[in-house]
């Protein structure tokens, strides 16, 4: 998106979370923590967005 809106995040077991996608930093925020808390994602965890459809993203998840 060209501005701030929410975005739904969907993992491989259809589970969503709403975040907040920051068109000024390109990042995320407002949910985005939980998302990564209930992935137990550390650093070296590689992720692929799918848009899927309008503000949502089917997230594939790569752990190493």
């Amino acid at each position: 998106p060209k501005r701030d809106d929410r975005i739904v995040l969907e993992d491989e077991k259809n589970e969503e979370w709403e975040t907040i996608y920051l068109a000024n930093k390109t990042g995320l925020s407002g949910g985005w923590r939980g998302f990564s808390l209930d992935h137990g994602l550390v650093d070296g965890d590689a992720l692929v967005f799918e848009l899927v459809q309008p503000l949502r993203f089917k997230v594939i998840l790569f752990k190493f």
